[in-house]
């Protein structure tokens, strides 16, 4: 999520379900026939109206950011692992309840790779060099 790009907005609009043709639903149709009579429902969160870049902790970050990033998890029923609060790799946040292959992939220090169970069915987890 590249948060620092939503930081001047007064609302947020996030879409949460979709009309199409009277009937609500919260996935689009496979078939791209009719797409033009889908419509976007929204839900409008309060912006923040300040600056994220380079925050790297979540606690630092303004309420209504922490809300948002709260809300989407909500509603995709996954947490957010990492934000990005700027272009460089450093302005990251990364969200307690990440793990080391994710770590791995924003700080290749060593340029090993930690191989999670899960993430390479069939390996044991163990460092494989890049």
């Amino acid at each position: 999520t590249k948060l620092d790009v939503l930081d001047e907005l007064e609302e947020i609009p996030i879409c949460v379900a979709y009309d199409i043709g009277g009937k609500v639903t919260d996935e689009i149709p496979a078939d791209v026939q009719g797409l033009e009579q889908i419509k976007p429902i929204y839900t409008t969160l309060k912006g923040w109206r300040t600056s994220t870049e380079g925050i790297t902790e979540f606690d630092k970050l303004p309420a209504n950011a922490k809300a948002y990033i709260k809300r989407i998890e909500e509603l995709v029923g996954v947490p957010v692992d990492i934000l990005s609060t700027g272009p460089d790799r450093n302005e990251t946040i990364i969200l307690p309840g990440d793990d080391i292959f994710l770590k791995s992939l924003l700080y290749p220090a060593t340029r090993e790779l930690p191989v999670a169970a899960g993430y390479l069915p069939g390996l044991r987890p163990e460092k494989i060099r890049l």
